[in-house]
C-alpha cells in the first residue's frame, strides 16, 4: 500500500486539480513556452489526457506474443482487399473488353494508392477525436461493404439495362477510392499501435500485410488450375478472392470488438483504448518535425524502397518473357508474382531477426539504394536481353527478398531512434505516411518505366 492509499501497479489517472499522472512532453512544453502552466486534463472528456499511466509498471521492451499476432492479423486484413482487387484483373478485363489488362491495372493502382495517401494523412491529422480501435473498426466495415459491391457492379448495371461503360467505371473507381481511404486510416493506426507495442510488432504487422498477398497469390494458382479460363471460371475465382478477403475483415472486426488486449491491459496495451488528446498525433508540428528529424534516414530509405518496388511490381515483372520452357495460358507471370509474394513475406516476417537484422544505418542505406539497379535489369530482360527463364525466376526471388527485408528493417530502425516512449505512435504515423508516399510515387513512375520497356 502506497502513502496515498493506492496499491502498487494501480492505474493512476491525472486529475484536473492535483495531477498525479504525467502530461505529454509536448503539452507541457507548449504551456511553458506560453508563460502559463500546462492545461489540466479533463478526465470526463479526455481533453489533455494522452494515455493512462501505470505506476510501478514501466512499458515492456518488446511486444508480447498476443500483441504480435494482433498486429499480424490487422496487417493482413488491411491489404487483403487490395490484393483481391489487383488479382481480379482478368475478370475486369472480361467485363470491360475495350480496355487492356495493363490499362485497367493502371486505373486501379492510381485510384487506390492516391486515396490511400489521402487517407493516411486524414487519419494522422484528424483521427485524434477517435481511439485507434474506433478508427480501425469503421475502416474494416467499409472494406467489407466495398468487397461485396466491387465484383457485382457490372451484373447490377446489366440487370437495370444500363450498359454505359462510363457509369460502370465511375461506380467502380468511386468504391475503390472509398475503400482506399479506409485503408489509409487503417494503415496509419496499425503502424502507430504496432510501434507502441514494440519493435517485433512492426515486422509482424508487415508480415501480415505480405501474408495476405501470399494467400491471394496461392489462390490465384489454385483457381487458375481448377477453374476453366472462361467467364464462369473468372467469376468464380473473383468471388472466392473477395469472399476470403471479406471473411478476414470480419475476423479483424471481431478481434477489435472483443479482444481483451483492447478492453483492458496496461502500458502499451492500454493505449489502444485510452482517450487521446485534442491535439492528435500529428497536429503539433514542432513535435512532428522533431520526430521526422530523428527518423529522417529510415523514413527516406522507406520511401525509396517502395518507389523501387512499385516501379517493378507488377508492371515489369509480368512482362518478362517466357522463352526457355514455355508455359500455357499465362502461367509464367502468375508463377513469378507468387514467388515474389512468398519471398517478400519471408523478408518482412524474418528480416528483423537474428543475423538478418541490420543495425548499421549506412549499410542499410547502401543495400537499399543498390536496389535501384533492379529497374534497368528488369527493363533489359523484358526487352529480350538475357531472357532466360532462370534469370526471370532469380530476379523475382532476389527482388522479393530485398523488398521485404529492406522494408521491415527501415521500420525497425526508426523504432530504435526514439527515446521518448510517447513519441512511438507519432513515429508509426510518420513512417506510414512515408510508406504511402513511396507507393504512390512508385506507381506513377511505373507508367513511365512501362512505356520505356515497351518501346
Amino acid at each position: 500500500m502506497s502513502s496515498d492509499g493506492t496499491q502498487g501497479g494501480a492505474v493512476v489517472v491525472a486529475m484536473p486539480k492535483e495531477p498525479v499522472g504525467q502530461i505529454s512532453d509536448v503539452t507541457a512544453k507548449s504551456g511553458a513556452e506560453g508563460g502559463r502552466s500546462p492545461p489540466s486534463p479533463d478526465v470526463s472528456t479526455g481533453k489533455g489526457l494522452l494515455s493512462i499511466e501505470v505506476e510501478g509498471q514501466p512499458p515492456a521492451e518488446d511486444a508480447t506474443t498476443v500483441q504480435r499476432l494482433f498486429a499480424f492479423m490487422i496487417g493482413a486484413g488491411s491489404l487483403f482487399p487490395w490484393y483481391s482487387l489487383i488479382t481480379s484483373i482478368d475478370y475486369y478485363t472480361n467485363q470491360f473488353p475495350t480496355f487492356t489488362a495493363s490499362q485497367i491495372e493502371l486505373r486501379f493502382s492510381t485510384c487506390f494508392l492516391s486515396a490511400v495517401f489521402v487517407g493516411v494523412w486524414i487519419s494522422a491529422l484528424w483521427g485524434h477525436y477517435l481511439t485507434p480501435r474506433a478508427r480501425l473498426l469503421p475502416g474494416f466495415l467499409v472494406f467489407t461493404i466495398a468487397l461485396a459491391f466491387l465484383p457485382a457492379i457490372s451484373p447490377l448495371l446489366s440487370a437495370v439495362n444500363d450498359t454505359s461503360t462510363t457509369t460502370a467505371w465511375g461506380l467502380l473507381l468511386s468504391i475503390i477510392a472509398i475503400a482506399a481511404l479506409a485503408d489509409g486510416c487503417i494503415e496509419s493506426s496499425l503502424y502507430s499501435v504496432a510501434s507502441m507495442f514494440g519493435r517485433s510488432a512492426l515486422h509482424w504487422a508487415q508480415g501480415g500485410q505480405s501474408g495476405s498477398g501470399v494467400v491471394i497469390s496461392l489462390l490465384r494458382v489454385i483457381t487458375k488450375a481448377a477453374f476453366p479460363q472462361n467467364e464462369t471460371g473468372l467469376v468464380a475465382s473473383t468471388y472466392l478472392y473477395f469472399g476470403i478477403s471479406s471473411a478476414c475483415c470480419l475476423l479483424c472486426m471481431i478481434m477489435l470488438c472483443f479482444s481483451p488486449i483492447l478492453r483492458k491491459g496496461t502500458g502499451k496495451c492500454g493505449g489502444m483504448c485510452a482517450v487521446t488528446t485534442r491535439q492528435g498525433v500529428l497536429s503539433d508540428w514542432r513535435n512532428v518535425l522533431t520526430v521526422m528529424k530523428l527518423v529522417r534516414l529510415p523514413l527516406t530509405l522507406l520511401i525509396v524502397q517502395y518507389i523501387i518496388t512499385l516501379s517493378v511490381v507488377p508492371v515489369l515483372i509480368v512482362s518478362l518473357p517466357n522463352n526457355t520452357w514455355p508455359l500455357d495460358s499465362g502461367w509464367f507471370p502468375v508463377i513469378l508474382l507468387t514467388l515474389f509474394s512468398l519471398v517478400d513475406w519471408a523478408g518482412k516476417q524474418f528480416g528483423d531477426t537474428g543475423i538478418l537484422r541490420m543495425n548499421k544505418r549506412y549499410s542499410l542505406a547502401i543495400l537499399i539504394l543498390i536496389r535501384v539497379f533492379f529497374i534497368p535489369i528488369f527493363v533489359l530482360v523484358s526487352k529480350g536481353y538475357l531472357a532466360h527463364d532462370l534469370v526471370c525466376y532469380a530476379l523475382s526471388l532476389s527482388f522479393g527478398w530485398t523488398s521485404g527485408w529492406g522494408s521491415v528493417n527501415c521500420f525497425s530502425f526508426s523504432h530504435t531512434l526514439i527515446t521518448n516512449k510517447r513519441d512511438e505512435d507519432v513515429t508509426g504515423a510518420v513512417m506510414a505516411i512515408g510508406l504511402a508516399t513511396g507507393l504512390l510515387v512508385g506507381s506513377l513512375l511505373s507508367i513511365l518505366i512501362a512505356k520505356v520497356a515497351s518501346n
